[in-house]
């Protein structure tokens, strides 16, 4: 197991660098090339295809949970209906995608989106972005097959490689500043091409589990849109959390507005998408152990890899904070962009959202998930309908205010179901940790609002040294607030296991 997820975790690993690559390059080129208004339009575009990612409705997820329980049980004729039945309802899905992204010629996008037409059409734009959406679906499920037989991170890669070919392609067209169609009709082409060559890498590599759609059966169709349904929620919530927010700012309060929103989220999306790391390594053997009924593993796996993420977020968010002036600076050179009263909730948006992704993960990954999915996306949505009056009165603090309080609500209804899940086997598995994490937070935003004057000044070097005397404290408070000690003799038992057997 420990070796497996050493795999998946390095070629994750490999992914978060593509992932973070994408986003230190991407804002500067398409800010030089196409200026802050450009950039925020394209943002816009690309949020306003979002919705079509919904049409995944779950299958994906569920569909390879069950592949990788039944590929390990070895029921392989099940195996490959489950399949072929899942792929025939995702074709119809991503069909009725296609169709409805024709209406993006038929409506005067412009004019919704308030924006002008300056680098190309806005129609042909959503149109081919909205292709490329709908293609990487059934991309995501062919990455996703090398879980079901315990190379997780053949696919991980995979996806890595592709995701450098959108970003050199992207990064290129961009430098070029062609108009924005052809941008996205780059993108869609080469994920075309990545789903051709992945179909043939199977065919001839790992036909057993090489995709087919030589089975269909009505019965096992509704089994598997049932539970699929509820894991749809989850890709509704990511476009009421990440697109949705981009078009009412968009709506209300500009372009402009958008981009200095959009940076300062991506600068501690590093630290989200470097904690996924962990919970992404995991969730195979989370699928695997709950399919063979080790429940007493699975519990213990929870209450380790929690302690590291607690520990990553609180560490490297703080001193992200710290540095955001100097990094602005270096990056963008605009450091006009940092705000406190902006930059302060989204590191703590950006905090509370790991840990309560990490706790969803184990329902997630064993078909647990249905009330947590319709409490998600209930809440997510109320927090958009709310957000119509808050950003026009409050701007974007009033946005994210109301995210904040959200994710703190799921949080405490993620863990409920978890101690459900897990009550039999470890008591110890509680809030504490997420107490005692709420708590150095609570220091450390003290901390920040009273050194105001000094993160707006442009001392880059003093403000790099309080980054590190404060990661570096805080790493002590994490040994002891979330346990340290207890994963450290974990890691060093398997590792002795790995040298000697």
């Amino acid at each position: 197991m420990f070796k497996r997820i050493l795999k998946t975790v390095t070629a994750l690993g490999a992914g978060h660098g593509v992932q973070t690559l994408t986003q230190l390059l991407t804002p500067p080129v398409f800010i030089g090339a196409y200026g802050v208004t450009g950039y925020g339009e394209w943002l816009v575009l690309s949020a306003a295809v979002g919705y079509l990612s919904t049409l995944d409705f779950g299958l994906q997820t569920y569909v390879l949970n069950e592949l990788t329980a039944l590929y390990h049980r070895q029921e392989m004729e099940q195996f490959h209906r489950v399949q072929s039945v899942g792929l025939i309802l995702m074709l119809c899905f991503v069909g009725a995608g296609a169709l409805a992204a024709l209406g993006a010629l038929l409506v005067p996008v412009a004019s919704l989106l308030k924006m002008a037409a300056v680098h190309g059409n806005p129609a042909w734009t959503i149109f081919w972005l909205a292709l490329q959406v709908l293609v990487s679906i059934p991309l995501g499920q062919l990455f996703g097959i090398y879980r079901t037989f315990g190379q997780t991170h053949r696919g991980v890669m995979w996806g890595n490689f592709h995701r450098l070919s959108l970003l050199a392609l992207t990064v290129s067209l961009a430098f070029l500043k062609v108009p924005f169609w052809v941008i996205a009709f780059g993108q869609f082409l080469a994920s075309v091409l990545f789903v051709l060559a992945l179909l043939i890498w199977l065919k001839h590599n790992q036909p057993e589990v090489c995709p087919r759609l030589d089975y269909w059966n009505k019965t096992l169709a509704g089994q598997i849109l049932k539970p699929s349904a509820f894991f749809g929620f989850f890709i509704l919530n990511n476009f009421l959390v990440y697109q949705a927010p981009v078009l009412l700012l968009q709506r209300f309060l500009g372009p402009e507005v958008v981009v200095a929103f959009s940076v300062a989220r991506m600068l501690f999306s590093f630290v989200r998408q470097g904690a996924a790391l962990a919970q992404q390594a995991i969730y195979p053997e989370v699928t695997r152990l709950n399919g063979i009924g080790e429940k007493t593993k699975l519990a213990r796996l929870y209450v380790l890899f929690e302690a590291v993420m607690l520990t990553t977020v609180l560490i490297i968010n703080s001193g992200l904070l710290l540095l955001s002036p100097t990094l602005l600076w270096l990056w963008l050179k605009r450091p006009q962009l940092f705000d406190l009263r902006v930059f302060i909730p989204v590191m703590l948006v950006s905090i509370f959202s790991s840990v309560k992704e990490y706790k969803l993960y184990f329902q997630y990954a064993t078909n647990n998930h249905a009330q947590t999915g319709l409490m998600t996306f209930l809440s997510y949505a109320v927090m958009i309908l709310a957000s119509i009056p808050a950003i026009p009165r409050f701007g974007v603090t009033g946005f994210l205010g109301l995210w904040l309080a959200v994710e703190l609500l799921q949080i405490g209804f993620v863990h409920y179901c978890n101690t459900r899940l897990f009550a039999a086997q470890r008591p110890e598995i509680s809030l504490q940790p997420a107490f005692r994490l709420g708590l150095v937070l609570a220091m450390v935003v003290a901390l920040m609002v009273s050194a105001h004057s000094f993160l707006q000044t442009r001392n880059y070097l003093w403000q790099g040294l309080a980054a590190f005397l404060v990661m570096s404290l805080l790493a002590g408070v994490s040994y002891f607030a979330f346990d340290i000690r207890l994963l450290i003799q974990e890691g060093k038992g398997q590792l002795a296991k790995v040298r000697f057997g």
